[in-house]
């Protein structure tokens, strides 16, 4: 479950992340927050037919309590997919994120923003839950009350949560930190790698206090695992009672890389249904993966997505960019969507996150959990009361034994492979090699990645690395050259000649594109910032900048164009002019706001010092 919520808010946290900034919204400011509330009521509805309908057909009889487990599960994945589309419709099309970025309290603080985004969707998720526990609460005692059980489920899921929220703080401060050292430690991912390793270690005390987990009462049956894990070698800070869920879940579980922070979990539901030979069985398997250091592979995993990602990811937008229908995308009359790619940037992202985990990291867990089921082997447990443990889970999960899962064998198979061992133990040593194999070729590839292709493609954003701009300068001149008379070319070539630092090139490619196109305001904002800020002075040209400027201002109403008009005005000696369009671009900004008072106070400053007066 856990693994399937992290690829629910890894998608939400790229989706919000992804959505673009911009200085008008889509849709009047009413009309964005009917739209939002109209959605939600929808969803609200929706969730309430589905779940009492499940209810309905279980009261009249159409439905058995298995049959109605399996549909409230299936409806509830469902609806959180449902969620996860209506909360994008809300940040890309009702403008959700910048209504959260124009709040002063928290719009200066990425991490603020990021939170309050991840509050909404749980909020989506807690009609979920809310209706799930109002239809079939009773009946399947999921906890006491609504309340409670949407509380229970949030606490589940901030084990995800906040340690993004605490790395995006992590990075954010980061930011404002000017040295070598740390530009180099973000653009090789040496940060990222680091913060997974501190949180693997140190996360396991937050987590069995998110997860209601308390220590085990004394009693036989805690001496009897204490000393049976202490028989195999394995220490374990605590032994805890798993409240999660409003002590809902049958299961068990580990968690912490080293001894001091490593506590091993077992649910009441599941001391309950085993006797105590099935559930030392049980407590093999969690102690196989510490043996096996699945726990350390699973962080490694973890790095290895960033490793990978860090290549791919970068190989895929550079395809995208360099193709027909990527620049027809991306080019458009009004010049270069930045937005759009962040969308698509995003969009591979998420690809990558599922093909890799479900396919890469889900085959080594369905192998890791087969190795840790036939530990019982090797413990003098034996396999029996591991496989009639299999049987009691199924029958009180009202699984028939055939239900798939992308990270563990289903319970069938599980007991068919035990049962192969019985008959034959060298399949044990067979699997064992096979899982060696396997993990050798991975790291193997992930090595060669390392050391041979991430050095020399750094850097997962676009664009930012000078072998990247050149790329994609050679990419638009080419297509400069097929399509001469299209104006956004031009423009998209002066950005990247600007941002490279080749001034006269820039230059003249906003001036080609304005030849082509003038009622331009972006092209006409930038060829006017490059003729009052070029380090070449030969190019300066104040007093075209202005008209530019004007042109602009007078064509479109933002912030940057009239930052862009005062610094015009400025250098024309036009003060008094300069402070008005200064105060203009202050108050209809929506972001850089402190850089935007700054202009102000300099702008008032130069009007003061030319009059000699105090304004």
């Amino acid at each position: 479950m856990i693994y399937t919520n992290l690829l629910y808010f890894l998608v939400i946290i790229v989706l919000f992340s992804a959505a673009p900034l911009t200085e008008n919204a889509t849709f009047p400011a009413g009309m964005d927050l009917v739209g939002i509330f109209l959605i939600l009521w929808l969803f609200r509805y929706y969730n309430k037919h589905h779940f009492t309908s499940i209810r309905k057909r279980l009261d009249e009889g159409e439905l058995s309590i298995n049959e109605a487990k399996k549909h409230f599960t299936l409806r509830s994945n469902v609806h959180i997919i449902i969620a996860i589309i209506l909360f994008a419709i809300e940040v890309f099309f009702f403008d959700l994120k910048v209504f959260l970025v124009r709040n002063p309290l928290i719009g200066s603080s990425e991490t603020l923003t990021g939170a309050l985004g991840l509050v909404i969707f749980l909020f989506h998720l807690s009609i979920i839950w809310h209706w799930a526990f109002r239809s079939m609460g009773d009946v399947l005692d999921i906890g006491e009350s609504a309340n409670k059980y949407i509380l229970g489920n949030v606490k589940f899921n901030l084990v995800i949560v906040l340690p993004w929220l605490f790395f995006s703080l992590v990075i954010e401060l980061f930011s404002h930190i000017d040295a070598p050292w740390v530009n180099a430690m973000q653009n090789s991912g040496l940060l990222i790698v680091l913060f997974i390793f501190i949180i693997a270690i140190f996360a396991p005390l937050f987590i069995v206090f998110l997860w209601d987990c308390k220590p085990l009462t004394d009693s036989e049956l805690k001496d009897s695992i204490h000393s049976f894990c202490k028989f195999l070698g394995v220490k374990f800070r605590k032994i805890m009672s798993w409240d999660a869920m409003n002590k809902t879940l049958i299961t068990a579980g580990v968690i912490g890389l080293i001894g001091r922070f490593r506590y091993l979990l077992i649910t009441p539901q599941l001391m309950e249904l085993l006797d105590e030979q099935e559930l030392l069985a049980v407590v093999s398997h969690e102690v196989a993966h510490v043996k096996k250091r699945h726990l350390l592979f699973y962080l490694l995993f973890f790095v290895g997505f960033i490793i990978l990602s860090l290549t791919v990811f970068n190989w895929l937008i550079i395809f995208f960019v360099s193709t027909d229908l990527g620049l027809s995308m991306i080019v458009t009359e009004n010049g270069f969507d930045t937005g759009l790619v962040n969308f698509f940037a995003g969009f591979i992202l998420i690809l990558l996150f599922i093909v890799y985990f479900r396919f890469i990291f889900g085959y080594f867990m369905r192998n890791f959990e087969r190795q840790a089921d036939t530990y019982c082997f090797n413990t003098g447990i034996g396999p029996t009361p591991m496989i009639s443990s299999f049987m009691k889970l199924g029958a009180a999960v009202g699984d028939d034994g055939k239900k798939s899962n992308w990270h563990h064998y289903n319970v069938s198979q599980r007991i068919d492979f035990l049962r192969k061992c019985i008959a034959d133990p060298g399949e044990i040593k067979r699997h064992n090699k096979k899982v060696n194999r396997s993990l050798t070729f991975f790291f193997t590839v992930l090595l060669i990645f390392a050391v041979l292709v991430v050095p020399f493609n750094r850097g997962p954003e676009w664009p930012n690395e000078t072998s990247q701009y050149n790329y994609f300068v050679k990419v638009l001149e080419k297509k400069r050259a097929l399509y001469p008379n299209n104006p956004a070319l031009h423009q998209m070539l002066g950005e990247l000649y600007y941002q490279s630092e080749k001034w006269e090139p820039a230059k003249t490619a906003y001036e080609v594109s304005l030849g082509l196109n003038y009622h331009q305001p972006e092209v006409l904002n930038n060829l006017a910032w490059l003729l009052l800020k070029c380090p070449q002075k030969e190019l300066l040209d104040p007093k075209l900048a202005l008209r530019l400027a004007r042109d602009a201002a007078r064509l479109q109403e933002a912030s940057h164009i009239y930052d862009t008009l005062a610094e015009s005005l400025l250098a024309n000696g036009m003060y008094e002019e300069a402070v008005a369009a200064a105060e203009k671009a202050l108050k209809i900004a929506k972001e850089d706001r402190k850089y935007l008072r700054g202009q102000l106070k300099k702008m008032k400053l130069a009007y003061r010092e030319s009059k000699s007066i105090k304004i």
